[in-house]
Formats: C-alpha cells, sequence, structure tokens
C-alpha cells in the first residue's frame, strides 16, 4: 500500500504562487511588469507581461512567505513581512495544468507589504528589469488581470476588516458576521452519566 502521504502526492498537484501587497500611504497599490517578458505571475502563460502584484511561484523546499519575500528583495525593498491577508485557489479547468489528470488548481497566497509614505509614482529595479508603478485602488480592475485585481481587492479588505480573506476562483468565500443575524447558540453535548450500564453484564453480590 503506498498510504496516506503517497495517495495525496499523486493526487494533489497545483502550482502556488505567493504576492505581496505594497500600499502607499494615500491607497495606491505597488504593481510590476517585467521588461523582459518573465512574470511568474503570469503562471506560465506565452503572452505579453501585464502589469500585475508582485508574484513569485512557490518553488520546491521554498515557502509562500519567503516566495513573496524574495520579489520584495528584487525591487530592493526591505521584505519586511505582515500577516497572511488572502489565499485564492483556482480549480483546475481541463486546459493545459490539467492535462497529465493529476494538477489540481492554482493556490495563490497574499502577503501584507507594509505602506510606504512617499510621493513616487514609478520607479525601476534590477537594474532596470523590472517597472514598479503605484496603481489608485480603483484603476486595479482595468490594469491588472482579472485574477491578480480580485485578490488586490481582496487583500485591502482584509486590511481593513481583519482576517484572512478567503477566496475560490476570485469569489469571496469568507464567513463573515451578518449584523442583526442571530444565529441560535449551538447545542452542547448532554451530560453523560459517570457509570452506565454495560448490556449483557449483570452485577454480582459478594
Amino acid at each position: 500500500m503506498q498510504g496516506l502521504d503517497g495517495f495525496l502526492g499523486a493526487r494533489w498537484k497545483h502550482q502556488a504562487y505567493a504576492s505581496t501587497l505594497v500600499r502607499r500611504s494615500d491607497g495606491a497599490v505597488l504593481t510590476v511588469k517585467d521588461a523582459v517578458g518573465v512574470n511568474e505571475s503570469r503562471y506560465g502563460e506565452d503572452s505579453e507581461p501585464d502589469w500585475v502584484l508582485p508574484t513569485a511561484q512557490v518553488r520546491s523546499g521554498a515557502t509562500p512567505r519567503g516566495a513573496a519575500a524574495s520579489i520584495l528583495a528584487r525591487m530592493a525593498l526591505e521584505p519586511s513581512m505582515g500577516r497572511m491577508l488572502v489565499h485564492d485557489f483556482r480549480p483546475a479547468t481541463g486546459g493545459a495544468h490539467s492535462a497529465g489528470g493529476n494538477d489540481t488548481g492554482q493556490e495563490f497566497f497574499v502577503y501584507d507589504g507594509g505602506t510606504w509614505v512617499t510621493d513616487v509614482e514609478r520607479f525601476t529595479a534590477d537594474g532596470g528589469l523590472l517597472q514598479v508603478r503605484f496603481c489608485p485602488l480603483d484603476q486595479l480592475p482595468v490594469l491588472l488581470p482579472p485574477g491578480d485585481a480580485e485578490r488586490a481587492a481582496a487583500g485591502v479588505r482584509a486590511l481593513e476588516l481583519g482576517g484572512v480573506t478567503e477566496l475560490e476562483h476570485g469569489r469571496d468565500m469568507t464567513p463573515r458576521h451578518v449584523p442583526g443575524n442571530r444565529q441560535p447558540p449551538r447545542g452542547l453535548m448532554p451530560e453523560l452519566p459517570t457509570t452506565a450500564p454495560v448490556p449483557g453484564l449483570r452485577p454480582t453480590r459478594g
């Protein structure tokens, strides 16, 4: 028998990516574009690079937090990582990623990368290979690919409301308390007697 680890290892295969949400004091969000067309956050697609959230693939042996910190280091920013803001799982849709039959989708993590107090709009990093710009929050759906825009908005919500935003294919699945919606308290398990008779066993007298 292959055991549980072997069973899961043979069936649970998906790519993982980690992003950072860096904001300016006015709420604008830091986005990047790779000048040489190599942008891991395009998830392997052969296309012109878009403006995206700073994103790196989680390689074998690495952690999501470490991958997110690596992209900040590439921009020469101090990797003072905060808490995780977003977890987004995107199931395979039958395309190239699931052609082998084992890939179950893609997993995305977004971490708080802090807030800059600056008037800078654009700059370059990594020897000019990486273009960086701050984008106003309301322009993100136009500038970014849909998945990145959804995760950026979810990250901002997580910062404002606290906790972690849980997405499934970009859809917010986070349980939230609705004011005025009073749920009945969960019933507790009834108290059990300290001793209970065992069927078929009769007490004996001395």
